[in-house]
């Protein structure tokens, strides 16, 4: 009577081990997939952030295009200015001549400052562009990164 006692002690633990076994190997398979999903996340903002990257690039590489649009430009209103002071010159000399030039040259520097001016507020608005992409992406990594590592940390908990 009591080995059958003992007997059934024995199997209730091992039942009760067993059923423990069970539920923590149902535990690590969850958390096997939870683990499977942050890897495939964290990809997915790897792929997201090497994007963001070479948006960047393209952005800057506009932004040294315009820049150097810029510079072109001043060099040329430089030198149109320098052309309409040697016209007054000449226009002492022979002042009909000369007023035809000046008017030309006039409104040339004209188009050419007002060309300047849009080339600046397109490099100041591909600049304002540049950053925000540069805080968006900077904010969405730092965010996915960190619900990584919390899920991470909650995984190895």
């Amino acid at each position: 009577e009591e080995m059958k006692k003992h007997i059934a002690s024995h199997e209730a633990e091992r039942q009760d081990m067993a059923a423990k076994l069970e539920s923590e190997n149902n535990r690590l398979k969850s958390n096997m997939e939870e683990l499977k999903k942050c890897r495939a996340e964290l990809e997915n903002v790897t792929g997201e952030k090497e994007k963001l990257e070479s948006d960047l690039a393209n952005t800057q590489a506009q932004l040294k295009e315009i820049t150097i649009d810029k510079e072109e430009l001043k060099s040329d209103l430089i030198d149109v200015t320098a052309q309409l002071k040697e016209a007054k010159v000449e226009m002492e000399a022979s002042e009909m001549a000369s007023e035809k030039k000046i008017t030309t040259l006039k409104k040339e520097k004209e188009e050419m400052a007002s060309r300047l001016v849009e080339l600046a507020m397109e490099l100041t608005t591909a600049k304002n562009d540049a950053e925000k992409e540069k805080q968006s992406f900077s904010n969405r990594d730092a965010s996915r990164a960190e619900e990584v590592r919390g899920l991470i940390e909650k995984l190895e908990g």
